[in-house]
Parts: structure tokens; sequence; C-alpha cells
């Protein structure tokens, strides 16, 4: 304390000692603090006062816990001890190992907690006892994800007590764990409480020589923030780097300023100070007024050695405008001779100076606070009663006195509104705006140094707050570039629907969070709930992310893979503990961002997400790599087992033209080409390898594919050949089957075709190996199945389409028809009762092709039926002519009915009487052979042993026989009846001698 009082003392001193009233206050304002505002005493330290608490309370422990053993209490007292020493030994001014004593005592300070924890619960006298002491120790736990291992240990203990089945814990095992948990607690805050116990100690001990007290006083403010932060419950480790980051980034901002390389400017004052006393020594005046120039010099140069630290500092003048200290004291040595000129003036003219100052002060009077206001009339009036008293007597002191009064007025109100401007544009709560605002208003003006130390005090809560709040900005924009990740990779990650909601929500509520509108304990509530909604699910991806890894690594022996296992060994266990259930791991250990930069060894950047999704992919990468090589192999032996037949190799050997089977080869063995080439490419991420590779791998898959449709076509064309070759020849086949022979050739020879040239794309191989399969399938299912319904049908079929145009009505076969019908429906019923009645399969056999051969005869004899049925009907039209032709012949010759009488002499009626009567008897020999073929359909028909395909022409031609007699009866009696009819005209021999006298008439 007395080295700060001293300092201020010192600089006021120095100020008031100098020719720079104004200049040099304006430099100090930033330099002057409330004694409210540094707590003096080390005993004030945060080390020191946790200490002290942690004392207290163990030393009531001690005092009043009568169940401690004396080996317990003996244990106790050494440690409380060492505390003593430590505390007094860090507030002992003369110690300078601070360090060192402000570390023991943080783990001093743990060390008492834990043993007051273990020596209760050590003597809990039953389980009752112990989970209630065990459940008043849960607030010795800060951090989020240790203190839900210790509730999740403290309900194990509880579940295995109440017999519940589940494995049992004792004292010992839960007492060890709780041991491990204070210490992993005190491990993850130890740097943050030692690096801001620290600032603390070594501001109040004044051991950094900081100058800028303004800025200290801030800093002050954050790093109790921070610990009022430590001290709440449900704090996380990432909180924790979070506010380490913060504390460092800020006192590293206030180090810099406080060590800036200000000498090149501090030289160059020096220098115009030196010059200037060099001048003030040649100068032809008295040596007291010479001393006194030179000493007011003297006076600057230490004051800017003593402030130097802070004269790059932005301060406002009293023109109320800012500049810098450094170009306040160098416009002043460059108008020295003119600020010091009143050293050379008369006492009238300093009289005339003072009242023009009293009028500049009576103009501005009205624009000052009311705490302003009273000093400045107060200076006023005094000064004025000066002048009315018209003393001569110290005139230069008291304008001085004036002068310097009336600047400090004019300073303090510029910094006043300096300050409530200040308060009007930060990001603070209206709230806290209102409360700063009226805590300044009501300052009361004393003197300066006094007033603006309280200004100084409350800007330093102001700058303090308004820093937390824009880090916390910056910090929720980071948050949210983290998130806009989790959403934008969530299929990569495995990030389920339900976390893509939450962080949805999230990124809605800090897209929509005014910092101006929320206050700051709010504001880090807020901030501590979101980064532990983040992390949480950052562990789910990289839980999600390590699986697939994993999958990666499984049962892989090759070289590609083998060369990133060592990676994987050392990233395993240490991301396996990441996304464990109590894992304290934080955002910057865990999560990812897209990558920055144009490192094309890495996919994304940041914690173990990060790494995780690298390494997939460079796993992914070696395994498809690997999978090409291997399957290159799989391919060349496909390949040649494919085409080791001649009709290939003469394709393959083929000079003249680049076959396309050799296309084919030199396609899958440049696969394993590229692969490589893809893999050693310096200028492609993973991802875009990745990418390429995997198209390589659908390739091999395309070729592999073909060759295997190759080598079914091929079979299936070989079955095939061996099946055309078979049965073109068969008659058997050619009957039922000619269309599905044909069809099988047609198809044959299309497969031919496509694996002369398989990888023209205008083949399908696989559509037709289909089709010829199933043609190959049909026809030996229906030649396997000739003796049952097939063959019916194929009869029927047959029949059907024999003598569709011959029925009179299309819903009736015609009589022929019927028979050949119902013959096969006979014949099929033997083929059952043989199916059902015969087991031997031999004799089965031989009955069923003496009963197929009946069905073939029958098919054998239906188109001679056919024709034989057309040539009956067309017989009987016939001959019903040829009897209509002789009834008209017989009534002409004897003039019946309408006929008119044929004029015959009676030999030739005789003769044609004659002739009638044979065809008219012909007619009735043919009707009986019609009756004979009518009753041959209606009673006969089909018997296959008589009437076959032969018997049934030889009927047909019997048919035609009579149909050409009735032709030849018929014509040779109308030639009869005109022959006859000609003979009655004959001319005789005398009608040829009596011809002279039919010309003479």
């Amino acid at each position: 304390m007395k080295d700060n009082q001293k300092k201020n003392k010192s600089l006021k001193a120095l100020l008031y000692l100098t020719g720079l009233p104004a200049a040099a206050l304006a430099i100090v304002v930033p330099l002057l603090h409330s004694k409210a505002d540094i707590k003096q005493n080390r005993q004030d330290s945060i080390s020191t006062n946790k200490l002290y608490e942690a004392l207290l309370i163990s030393e009531n422990e001690l005092k009043n816990n009568k169940r401690l053993t004396p080996e317990q209490r003996a244990e106790l007292e050494s440690t409380i001890k060492h505390a003593r020493q430590i505390y007094d030994e860090i507030i002992d001014a003369h110690n300078y190992d601070s360090r060192s004593k402000v570390s023991t005592a943080i783990e001093l300070k743990n060390k008492l907690y834990l043993q007051i924890a273990q020596f209760e619960l050590i003597n809990a006298q039953s389980d009752d006892e112990f989970i209630n002491v065990a459940n008043q120790h849960d607030k010795d736990f800060v951090l989020e994800d240790v203190k839900n291992e210790y509730k999740d240990l403290l309900n194990k203990y509880i579940d295995s007590h109440t017999g519940n089945g589940a494995k049992k814990i004792d004292k010992s095992q839960f007492i060890k764990s709780v041991s491990d948990l204070f210490e992993k607690q005190n491990k993850i805050l130890f740097n943050l409480e030692l690096n801001t116990d620290m600032f603390i100690y070594n501001k109040i001990v004044t051991k950094d020589f900081l100058h800028i007290d303004s800025k200290a006083a801030s800093m002050h403010q954050i790093v109790e923030f921070i610990n009022d932060q430590i001290k709440s419950q449900g704090i996380s480790r990432d909180a924790v780097e979070v506010y380490e980051e913060l504390f460092e980034l800020k006192s590293a901002d206030l180090y810099n300023d406080e060590s800036k390389n200000n000498t090149i400017n501090v030289e160059k004052i020096y220098s115009q100070i030196q010059d200037a006393k060099q001048q003030v020594s040649s100068l032809s005046i008295e040596g007291v007024e010479k001393a006194k120039l030179i000493n007011e010099l003297d006076s600057l140069e230490a004051f800017v050695r003593k402030s130097k630290g802070s004269l790059d500092f932005k301060v406002i003048d009293q023109n109320n405008k800012e500049v810098s200290g450094f170009k306040i004291i160098e416009e002043f040595i460059n108008s020295f001779w003119d600020k010091t000129a009143q050293y050379f003036q008369d006492d009238q003219k300093r009289i005339e100076y003072l009242k023009s100052l009293i009028a500049q002060a009576q103009a501005l009077i009205e624009t000052l606070p009311q705490s302003l206001k009273a000093q400045l009339q107060s200076q006023i009036e005094q000064a004025q009663k000066f002048i009315d008293s018209k003393e001569q007597k110290n005139i230069f002191t008291k304008v001085s006195d004036f002068t310097k009064e009336f600047n400090s007025i004019k300073i303090a109100n510029n910094v006043l509104t300096s300050v409530l401007n200040k308060i009007a544009k930060s990001n603070l709560h209206a709230d806290s705006k209102k409360q700063f605002s009226q805590q300044l208003n009501q300052i009361k003006y004393t003197n300066f140094f006094d007033y603006v130390a309280q200004i100084n005090s409350i800007e330093a809560q102001i700058n303090a707050q308004s820093a937390i709040k824009e880090f916390f900005k910056n910090k929720f924009d980071e948050l949210n570039s983290q998130i806009n990740f989790s959403i934008k990779y969530a299929n990569l990650l495995g990030t389920s629907s339900q976390d893509i909601e939450s962080l949805r929500e999230l990124q809605k509520r800090i897209e929509a969070l005014n910092i101006e509108e929320i206050k700051r304990s709010d504001l880090a509530t807020l901030f501590h709930s979101s980064i532990s909604t983040v992390r949480n699910i950052n562990k789910k991806e990289l839980k999600n992310v390590w699986e697939k890894v994993e999958i990666e690594f499984k049962d892989k022996s090759a070289n590609e893979i083998l060369k990133l296992k060592n990676k994987f060994d050392t990233f395993n266990n240490k991301f396996k503990q990441y996304y464990s259930s109590f894992s304290t791991a934080t955002r910057s250990e865990l999560s990812a961002t897209d990558k920055l930069n144009n490192n094309l060894n890495e996919q994304f950047i940041g914690g173990a997400v990060a790494q995780s999704l690298n390494l997939w992919y460079q796993a992914q990468l070696a395994n498809n790599y690997t999978d090409i090589n291997e399957k290159t192999l799989h391919l060349q032996a496909l390949f040649d087992t494919t085409f080791d037949d001649d009709k290939f190799k003469d394709q393959e050997n083929n000079n003249d033209n680049i076959s396309s089977i050799q296309l084919l080869k030199k396609q899958i063995e440049e696969i394993r080409t590229k692969g490589a080439l893809i893999s050693n490419a310096d200028n492609l991420e993973f991802s875009e390898k990745l990418e390429k590779l995997k198209e390589l791998s659908r390739l091999q898959r395309e070729y592999e594919d073909k060759l295997n449709q190759i080598k079914e076509l091929d079979l299936q064309r070989v079955d095939a050949d061996y099946v055309f070759n078979g049965y073109n020849d068969n008659d058997v086949a050619k009957i039922y089957f000619n269309k599905e022979i044909r069809n099988i050739n047609r198809l044959r020879e299309e497969a031919r075709a496509a694996l002369s040239d398989p990888i023209n794309g205008n083949f399908n191989l696989r559509a037709i190996r289909d089709e010829l399969k199933n043609a190959l399938d049909d026809f030996r299912e229906k030649l396997d199945n000739k003796d049952g319904e097939s063959i019916v049908a194929l009869i029927k079929s047959y029949i059907n389409n024999n003598f569709a145009n011959r029925r009179k009505d299309p819903s009736r076969p015609t009589d022929v028809e019927d028979k050949l019908l119902k013959a096969i429906d006979k014949y099929k019923g033997e083929l059952d009762k043989n199916t059902r009645s015969i087991k031997s399969s031999t004799e089965k056999s031989q009955e069923s092709q003496r009963i197929q051969n009946k069905m073939n005869i029958v098919r054998d004899a239906v188109p001679a039926a056919t024709k034989f049925e057309i040539s009956l009907e067309e017989l009987i039209k016939e001959h019903n002519d040829s009897i209509k032709s002789v009834s008209n012949f017989r009534d002409q010759l004897n003039g019946s009915g309408n006929t008119a009488k044929l004029s015959f002499t009676p030999e030739n009626k005789t003769k044609f009487e004659t002739e009638i009567n044979n065809v008219s008897k012909r007619n009735t020999e043919i009707s009986g052979e019609i009756e004979k073929l009518q009753n041959l359909i209606k009673n006969e028909l089909f018997d296959s042993s008589i009437h076959n395909k032969s018997f049934i022409q030889q009927k047909e031609q019997q048919i035609q026989f009579l149909r050409q007699e009735l032709v030849i009866l018929n014509t040779n009696l109308a030639v009869q009846k005109e022959f006859l009819l000609m003979k009655n005209n004959e001319i005789t021999d005398g009608v040829l001698r009596n011809s002279h006298k039919i010309c003479e008439i």
C-alpha cells in the first residue's frame, strides 16, 4: 500500500511542479484509482481468501468432529499447519516466490476439502449415514461431468446396498473413487485458478509494476467474474477452457499495452527536453528564473520516466479532443517558450490573462453537472475576489492555481461525459446502464484526483462487463459455426434427427440473441447450457464416426491399411474415453470444422471428430485401393477362365483389328494402374480420391458382372446348341415343338453374336441369357410333359386350327372334328390311368409311348380328316345335284310338268331313257356309298389302329373318284340328249336328191 501511495503522491507533485497543468492532468487520468478499486492487503488475494476459508472449515472440523481417530486428527492437523505456514508466507512482504506459494495454497486448499470428505465418509456408522454424508459432499463437485459421475457412483452404491442385484460396492471402493474424482476436478481447475490468483496477487503487490491501473482494474473485474463462474454448480471443463481463453486474451492485451515498445517515442521526448534545457541555460536571465525553468523541465522528464508505460494511451485533453500522451508532451516542448512566456510578463498582463480565464469559466459553468458546477463557481469567486482586492503579491501563483483548477474541472467533465457516452453505446443490459449512469452522476467533486479515480473505478466495471459480453458474443458465433458443421454433415456424422432438431433450436436461440438485452450472468448460464448441448452431441458424433473407423480396420491385414494402424492404435483408447459417459472432453478436443487451408492430407480440421473423419477417409482410401488390387487379380483370373475357349482365343489373337474381348481385357488391367495414380495424386483431397476409387470399384463390379454374364450366356448358348442339334431333326419334336425349336435357334444365334462382341452396348447379355434360358426351360418342360396336358393341348389346338373355318356354328365342332377330339380325350384318359395304375417306370414309359403313338396317329390324320370331311360334303352336294339333273332330264323326255317334251324319235327316246335309267341307278348306288362314309364318321371314327392317315386319305380318294364319276355321268347324259336331238334333224339322201327343187322355188 505504501508503494502505491508514494507513486500517486509523486505523480501529483510532479504535475503541480511542471508547466503542463492541462496536459499533465489529461495524461494522468488513466493512472488514477480509488482505494476501493484495488484492495491493498495481500490477504485479499483469491488464493489466500480460498485457503483461509478452507482453513476455517477444516479447523472447525478438527474442533467439532469427535469421531476423528488419532491418526486422522494428526493428518488433518499436519495439513492445517502447512496451510497456515503458506498463508503467512504469501502475505509476507519480503516473500518473492509468489507463484510457488500460490500454487501450494491451491493444492493445500484442495487437500483440506478432500480430507474432510474422506474422514467423514470413513467414520459414518451406518449405510444411511454414509449415504447422507455422501449427499452432503455433492457440493464439493462443481464441474458438470465430474458431478454427474459422482452422482452415478453414489446411485450405484445405493443400488448395491438395497438388494436389487447390482454388483456390491464397498465403502473403501467408493471413497477411493471419490478421491479420484477430487483429483480429476482439481486438475482441470488448477491452471485457471493459479493464473487468475497470480494476476490478483501480482497486482496487489505491484510486482508487475503496472502503471495502467484503469485497465488493470477492468481485468480485476474479469478475474472476479471468472472465479464466480468457477464457484457455480454445473460448469463444464469446456467452460473452464473458455474462461482460460478469456483470461489469457484479456491479460495478454493488458500486458501488451504495458510493455508496448515506446522506446523510440520516449527517446525522442528525452532528446527534446535536453535541447530545451540547453537553450534555457544559454538565456541571459536571472539565475533564479533560469533555475525555475530548468526545474520545470526536470520535473517533466521525471514524469515521463515514471509514466512512459501509459503515454501511448488516447486521452481527452482540455479541449475535449482525443490525443495521445506523447503528442501532448511533444507539443508542449515544441511551444515551450510560448507556455513559459508568463515568466517574462508584467503583473498587469497576468491580471488580464486571469480575467480572460474567468470569463471562459463563466461561459462553461452552465453546461456542467451540479457536482462540478459548484466547484468551478467557488474557484471563480475566489479568483474574482483576488482581482478585486488589487493585491499584486503572488499574482503568478494565483494565475497558475486557477488555471490548474479550471482545466482540472474541464477535463473531469470531459472524462465524465466520455464515460456516460460509453455507457449509452455499450452492449450492457438496460438495468446496468441505468445503474452505472446513476453512480457516475452521484459522484461528488472534492478534488480532481479523487473524482476521476471514482469515475475510473466505475468505468473499469463497465469495460469489464462489455469485454465479457463481447467475448461471449464471439464465442456464440464460434459455437454457431460448430452447430452448422454438425447439421451440414449430419449424415456423415450419424447425427440423430432428435439431435439435429436440438441443434436447430439452439441455433435459433443464438441467432435471436441480443447481447444488450441479456444480463451478463444470464448470458453465461445460456452459454454453459449451449456448449453442454453441443459437446454432448459431439461425443455422439465421435462415437458414430469411430465405430465406422473400427469397421475399416477390423480383420484387415493389407499393407495399405497397416500403414495407418499406429495412428488408429494411438487414437483408439483416447477417443473412446472422449465419448464415454462422463468424459470431460471439450469441444476443442471433440469438434471439427471444414478445412480452411490447402492441406490435401486432411479433409477436416479440429479435434477428435475431425481426426476420426480424416482417418476414416484414409482407411477407406487404403481399403478401396487394396480391394481394387485384389479385385483386379480376381477379374484377370475370371477373364482367363471365361475366355479359355478356342473361339475366344481366335478373337483375342486377331491382329488385324483389336477385338472387343481384347479391349475388355485391357480395360480390366488398366483399373489397377488408375487406382495407384489416384492414391498417389498430390492434387486431390482424400474425399476426391475416395470418390474416384469408388468409381473404379463400381467399374470393376460392372466388369465382373459382364464377365459373369458372358460366362452364363456362353453356358446357355452351349446348352442351346445341344438342344437344337439334338432335336432339330427329331420328328416328334418337329410335330409338337417346331415353334419352340425355331425360337431357340434364333436366340442361340443372337447369343453367339453377343458373345463375339460382349462390350457392345447394343447387346443386353443378361436379357439374352434369360430369354434363352426361359426358352430352353419351356422346351424341356413341354418335352418332359408331352404325354400329359401339353401334348393334348397341342393336338387339340392343331385340330382347332384345321377345322376352325369349317364350322357352321363357331361354338360347335364339326362331326369329324368332334370324333378327333373325343379320340384325343379318350387317349388322355388312358394316359392318366397309366400314370396312376402302373408302378414300373419302364412299363409305364412303354405304355405311355404306346398311347402317345395313338395320339400321334390322330394328329397325323388331322389334315387328311379335314380334307375328307370337306370332300364328303362336296360329294353329297354334287350327288344331290346329280339326282335333280336326272329328274329334270326325265321330265323333259316325258313332257311332265311345265317342261316341254323333247322331240325324239321313238328310237332315240328309248335310247335316252335307257341312259337316264343307268345314271339314276348309279346315283342310287352312290347314295349307298355316301351312307357308308357317313356311318364311318358317325359310328366308327376314330380308332387309331384302323383310321390312320393313310386310311382317311384312301376314303378321301374314294370320294374324289365318286365325284369325278358323277361329273362324267351327268356330262354324258347332257351330251346324249344333244346328240339324239341332232339325230332328229339328220339330212337323208332323198332330201339331198330333191334339193334342186327347193332352189327352183
